[in-house]
């Protein structure tokens, strides 16, 4: 065994520059797995660290509990104290920005408290304590007021609390929402009732004792249930995590597609070293090596590469994975080390450069000594007939995982894609190398008339077409998960775009607090952004409706222009109320009211429920705005100046118009603003967040499928040695020779895209379906993405050919023919 590992050693250091490949798709191969590690770890760790704060001094937490819970609780002597937790939300208007908080209360029991005050005092009542954190974001002062909208209750209440501490929490738990701390007085009008945090007598079993109150509450459903403070936290992460195992389930994806490809540039890399090795493994057997031990000597070889690759895999991907955290805005204490990951890379890695190695090795092994030393540098087997069990196994899962994906989109069922892709892609691993080797003599015989190049390039094609089958299969199946996600997301980003435009006409609405004219530059400034799609000012007018169905005391006119165009049309008999106003819109759709006018007439209108009413609401106010046409407006009040207006962004510019109107908040600080944009743009963040995201993991694949292409061609450059010198001496120019290599690297890489259209398009096509149903889905194709992939397939087969062709225009005539 040392001999063999000597040996492969010596090997590795003869040829640090071919072995390269090799190292650095197990590197990245480790890298993709730890990083994928580290990140979800440093998601669950900051979402543990996040909830475990409330409950992190108790040691029994009891959910949902009644009124008379706490009172008996309190009274158990195991217990030295208990508090009432509430939860609740607020919202302020610091300067010129919205800002949310959690509410949460300041236990009265000093040891039971998840923070350490640094400065100033608890908060009695009226009082608030804030992080350091949040006093900078807020740019707030200990001392100062802040308003704050109550949203726990029934209603929106406002208060005003003073700012009398500054508190630390531990590291980690806070989150990326601010939070507001009160007094646990105020806390019973501010929010609501939540969970009951218990410290027991020393020495209690927090286990048996959260047990013993389980059986005093009973086992009805809505009785409250009594947990460890561990175990309550770990139910906690387990209702919540399922958005990072779904990001796992994500992530993992990609890393086993780049697995896949890091194989095949492996197994393609020691196909070329062993082809360039063959007279040494010839003189090998002949001084009495056998083949088992040429074979093990090569194993033993990609043992120790796959062990240096994927431990420097480790580090990269530890510091990737953390630092991709860090930007997500992922609080952790220091650098999580995901142990279980980091020790799966490592295996995974190894076995998959041991076992993509297997094949060549298995076949170096087997030459004879004398075949070794005068075959030419070759060791792929050549197969005559196609494995008619691979066309039918590969044909059948391919049938299956289309039917599976085409009836998970019919009955929106997305968790039935997910078994459907896995055994398509099955299907499509071992169904696409077979189909390249249909194909390529159709290329052949497509490129032959192009000149005396491309036909010879076509025929080594066709000659190769079971190896590189192998490479084409890795970029195809990188590319149409990113085609299949781009599509995806392009649908469902337009899909999302027209659901808000049918319920929000109304992107935004402008308006100064105390009611008055909007100032002409404001008007002036969204006019001309190149971010608005069209803008039109409104006319307000105070209305009484007869009777007290409608709940409706200021109606807004639509401009003429507008009417029926950028929204829903409205008629001069008719008033549009939100829809929200009743369950059953039908109860009032067609009522009829009278609004008195100002020159004494009476109008009456009918009442219709409409989406363009939902949209102007001001969600921070208490008053409901009705709409009419202008005409009407004209007939309520002649006189006065429009002081709302209404704005509809162009598509994917929601972000710049809220950076526009924020500028605009500065300069007039009575300025309001609210709507549906914060929506759009949230939409957009994400879709644009997740694209970033599969770019990203496509310039992994690229990087992988670069370095198993180069492979590749390499080999066959190697393996044609003694055709390129005769072909130089019949004629052929080193300019000829270079296009040759290239047009066969450019082809594949260009089948590889082909691929990628073929299957990413339907299959993102059918994601969006299966999760949103065929009534709501606008189908998009990512046209850019689509170009990107034919472009990037281009510049990859350009990049990949260009050493293996300056090595084959390196091949002189009279060195080639003497090879032998």
């Amino acid at each position: 065994m040392s001999a063999t590992l000597s040996l492969a050693t010596k090997q590795i250091r003869r040829s640090p520059r071919r072995v390269l490949a090799i190292l650095l798709a197990a590197l990245l191969s480790s890298m993709a797995i730890t990083a994928t590690g580290t990140f979800i770890t440093s998601l669950n760790q900051s979402l543990q660290n996040e909830l475990a704060a409330p409950t992190s001094h108790a040691d029994v937490v009891i959910s949902a509990p009644d009124e008379d819970t706490f009172s008996a609780v309190e009274a158990n002597s195991a217990v030295t104290a208990a508090e009432q937790l509430y939860t609740g939300y607020a919202s302020a208007t610091v300067g010129q920005r919205d800002v949310w908080f959690d509410v949460q209360v300041v236990p009265e029991t000093e040891s039971l408290r998840w923070s350490t005050l640094t400065k100033g005092a608890w908060p009695s009542t009226g009082e608030i304590v804030l992080t350091q954190k949040t006093l900078e974001t807020l740019e707030l002062s200990l001392g100062d007021s802040l308003a704050v909208t109550i949203m726990s209750g029934d209603e929106p209440s406002e208060r005003k609390f003073t700012i009398s501490g500054i508190v630390e929490l531990e590291p980690g738990a806070e989150g990326t929402t601010s939070a507001m701390y009160i007094a646990a007085a105020d806390a019973p009008e501010i929010a609501l009732p939540a969970e009951i945090i218990v410290q027991t007598v020393d020495g209690t079993n927090a286990t048996a004792f959260a047990s013993e109150l389980n059986n005093t509450f009973g086992d009805a459903e809505e009785a409250p249930h009594a947990y460890t403070t561990a175990q309550y936290v770990a139910m906690l992460v387990d209702s919540l995590a399922g958005g990072t195992d779904l990001l796992a389930t994500l992530f993992l994806i990609f890393v086993v597609i780049a697995l896949l490809a890091a194989a095949m540039v492996i197994r393609n890399t020691f196909q070329v070293l062993l082809a360039q090795r063959m007279r040494e493994n010839g003189l090998l057997r002949l001084v009495g090596a056998g083949g088992a031990q040429v074979q093990r000597t090569v194993l033993a070889e990609a043992m120790l590469l796959g062990l240096f690759g994927g431990a420097a895999g480790l580090l990269v991907g530890l510091a990737l994975g953390w630092a991709v955290g860090r930007l997500a805005g992922i609080t952790t204490v220091g650098v999580p080390i995901a142990w279980g990951w980091m020790l799966a890379a490592l295996l995974v890695t190894l076995l998959l450069t041991v076992i993509s190695a297997w094949a060549p090795a298995r076949s170096a092994s087997r030459l004879t000594p004398m075949a070794a030393l005068t075959a030419s540098a070759t060791t792929e087997e050549t197969v005559a007939r196609r494995r008619v069990g691979a066309w039918v196994i590969g044909g059948i899962l391919t049938v299956i995982g289309t039917v599976g994906a085409v009836t998970s989109a019919l009955v929106t069922n997305f968790l039935l894609l997910v078994p459907s892709g896995i055994v398509l892609a099955i299907g499509l691993i071992v169904l696409v190398p077979l189909l390249v080797t249909v194909i390529m003599p159709l290329i052949a015989r497509s490129t032959s008339r192009a000149g005396a190049v491309t036909k010879l390039a076509g025929e080594n094609l066709v000659r190769t077409s079971r190896r590189t089958g192998t490479v084409v299969l890795a970029i195809a199946l990188g590319g149409s998960l990113v085609i299949g996600m781009l599509t995806a997301l392009q649908s469902a980003s337009n899909s999302m775009q027209t659901m808000l435009t049918e319920n929000y006409p109304v992107d935004l609405v402008l308006a100064s607090e105390d009611g008055s004219e909007l100032p002409s530059e404001v008007l002036a400034t969204l006019e001309e952004s190149s971010a608005t799609s069209a803008v039109a000012t409104v006319r307000s007018v105070p209305i009484e409706l007869s009777g007290d169905v409608i709940p409706i005391r200021t109606a807004v006119g639509v401009p003429n222009e507008w009417n029926g165009v950028q929204v829903d049309s409205v008629s001069n008999n008719e008033i549009l109320v939100p829809t929200w106003l009743v369950a059953d819109p039908e109860e009032i759709d067609g009522t009829r009211v009278e609004i008195a006018a100002a020159n004494g007439e009476t109008l009456t209108l009918t009442v219709r429920t409409s989406p363009l009413a939902d949209a102007i609401q001001n969600s921070m106010g208490f008053e409901s705005f009705g709409v009419v046409s202008e005409n009407t407006i004209k007939k309520l009040n002649s006189v006065g100046s429009p002081n709302y207006a209404w704005v509809i962004a162009m598509d994917g510019d929601s972000a710049t118009l809220m950076s526009e109107v924020s500028e605009l908040q500065t300069t007039y600080p009575s300025l309001d603003a609210y709507g549906a944009l914060t929506t759009v743009q949230m939409f957009e963040q994400i879709f644009a967040m997740v694209a970033t995201f599969v770019i990203g993991m496509l310039g992994l694949t690229i990087v992988i499928s670069a370095i198993g292409l180069a492979s590749v061609v390499a080999l066959a450059v190697a393996e044609r040695g003694r055709e390129i010198a005769l072909l130089r001496a019949l004629g052929l120019t080193r300019n000829k020779t270079r296009r040759m290599v290239l047009f066969e690297s450019v082809s594949l890489a260009g089948l590889g895209a082909a691929f990628s259209l073929i299957i990413g398009i339907p299959l993102g096509i059918a994601a969006v379906y299966s999760a949103l149903g065929s009534e709501s889905v606008v189908i998009s194709l990512p046209w850019l993405g689509i170009a990107a992939v034919i472009i990037t397939a281009a510049v990859l087969g350009i990049i990949a050919g260009l050493g293996p062709a300056q090595r084959a225009t390196r091949i002189a005539p009279a060195q080639g023919l003497a090879t032998d």
